[in-house]
C-alpha cells in the first residue's frame, strides 16, 4: 500500500467532532465555538517531560553514539514499568523494531540482564516487511502498545532523497497519524551529521524530520562522556546531561554538563594544589587548564566539599590562598611538619559564599 493510500485511509477513520463540516475540498472545517467546546485535553507523558503519548520523536546520534542502547533500554524500562535516567515510564507493551541488530547479539544484550526480560517487549529483528508501514498499523492495532521504537527509521520507510522536505514529510505522515490515533509513542533512531551543529541542524537530512516530531533527543558523543539533551514541542527543553553506563549495564544520569566539568575542574585543582600549596586563585587559574567560570566554580566546589581549604583575609596584604585540605594530605610521621598544616585562618568555605568581589553561583549536585 503506498504511504498517499495509507495516509488517506487513516484520516477517513479519525472521528469526526459535533460542528466540523467535510467539505468538497476535503477540508475538515470546525466552527470556532464548537473547538472550544470540546473538552481540554491533558497532556500526558509516556517517558516523563521527553516523550509524550500518542506522540513521535527522533534520537539522534553519530554512528556508536549510544542510539540503539538508549532505545533497547528504554523498551526494557518502559514494558516493565521503571524509571529511566531519573524519568517515569509509563507502563504497557512495547515494540522494538531492530532492522540492524543481529538476532543473536540482541538475544545476548538481554541475556546479561537476567532481571530485565518483560515479557510484553514484542521485537521484531532483520528487514522490515514489504509493506511496512501497513505492518506498522496492523501491529500496533493488535499489540495496542504504550511505545513503538523503530531503529533506524529510514531503513523502515522508503525514501530516495532523505534531504528532499517534501519526500521526508510524505513518509513521516502515516507514523505521525498511527501515533496521534493509537495513543502510542513513536521513537525513531536516526544519524546526525559529521559538522556538530545547535538547534536540531545537526540531524542529519531535511529538517522534515525535526518538523515532523514532537522530540528530538541528541545524544553527542566526546572523549569518554557522552551528553543527552532534548528539543522539545511540548514541555520544557532537557538541557545537556551526562548519560553513563552503570555497573549494572543500565545507563544512569551524571547530572547536568556543567556540574559534571566542574566536578572535574575541582579534580584538577586539587592535584595541582599538592604540588602548589598557598596559591592564590589567580595563580590556580593560569596553571590549571579550562574556562575562567568553570576553574572559579570548581575551586569553590573543592572548598565547600573540605577537599581545599583557604586561608587569608581576602584583602591588600592578606589574599586568599588556597592549599589541599589535611584530610587529602598524607600523614607525615610523627615530628615532621608537611609545610601545609591548619591554621585558625585556614576554614573550608561553601560554593555560594562571596570572595574576591566575585559573584559565586550556587551548584547543586
Amino acid at each position: 500500500m503506498r504511504e498517499r493510500d495509507l495516509l488517506d485511509r487513516l484520516k477517513d477513520s479519525s472521528p469526526v467532532s459535533e460542528g466540523t463540516r467535510n467539505e468538497t475540498s476535503g477540508l475538515r472545517l470546525i466552527a470556532l465555538p464548537a473547538l472550544l467546546a470540546e473538552p481540554p485535553e491533558e497532556e500526558e507523558w509516556q517517558w516523563d517531560g521527553l516523550m509524550i503519548t500518542g506522540g513521535t520523536s527522533v534520537i539522534a546520534g553519530k554512528p556508536k553514539g549510544g542510539k540503539s542502547t538508549l532505545a533497547r533500554q528504554l523498551a526494557i524500562q518502559t514494558a516493565m514499568g521503571h524509571s529511566m535516567l531519573g524519568r517515569v515510564c509509563r507502563r504497557g507493551p512495547v515494540i522494538y523494531i531492530g532492522i540492524e541488530e543481529k538476532r543473536s547479539r540482541l538475544a545476548a544484550i538481554y541475556r546479561e540482564m537476567p532481571d530485565l526480560q518483560p515479557a510484553e517487549l514484542y521485537l521484531h529483528i532483520g528487514p522490515p516487511p514489504q509493506n511496512p508501514l501497513e505492518a506498522l498499523h496492523l501491529a500496533v492495532t493488535e499489540i495496542k502498545p504504550v511505545l513503538v521504537i523503530i531503529d533506524p527509521v529510514l531503513k523502515f520507510i522508503s525514501v530516495k532523497d532523505s534531504n528532499d522536505y517534501a519526500l521526508m514529510s510524505a513518509a513521516l505522515a502515516p507514523i505521525e497519524v498511527i501515533a496521534r490515533q493509537s495513543g502510542a509513542h513513536i521513537a525513531m533512531t536516526h544519524h546526525m551529521g559529521k559538522t556538530d551543529r545547535d538547534d536540531g541542524d545537526q540531524i542529519l537530512g531535511s529538517t522534515a524530520i525535526l518538523a515532523a516530531v514532537d522530540t528530538a533527543l541528541v545524544l553527542r558523543r566526546s572523549e569518554s562522556k557522552r551528553q543527552l539533551s532534548s528539543i522539545q514541542r511540548f514541555g520544557d527543553d532537557l538541557e545537556p546531561q551526562i548519560v553513563e553506563l552503570g555497573e549494572s549495564g543500565l545507563l544512569q544520569t551524571g547530572g547536568s554538563v556543567e556540574n559534571y566539568e566542574v566536578r572535574k575542574a575541582a579534580e584538577a585543582i586539587v592535584i595541582w594544589l599538592e604540588d602548589n600549596p598557598q596559591a592564590k586563585e589567580p595563580e590556580i587559574r593560569a596553571a590549571v587548564e579550562g574556562k575562567t567560570r568553570t576553574l572559579s566554580l570548581g575551586l569553590r566546589w573543592a572548598c565547600d566539599q573540605n577537599q581545599v581549604t583557604r586561608s587569608g583575609a581576602g584583602k591588600s596584604g592578606s589574599p586568599y590562598q588556597y592549599s589541599v585540605s589535611q584530610c587529602l594530605v598524607p600523614r607525615s610521621p610523627v615530628g615532621e611538619g608537611t609545610g601545609n598544616e591548619h591554621t585558625q585562618d585556614s576554614v573550608p568555605i561553601t560554593a555560594n559564599e562571596v570572595g574576591n568581589g566575585e559573584l559565586v553561583e550556587e551548584l547543586t549536585f
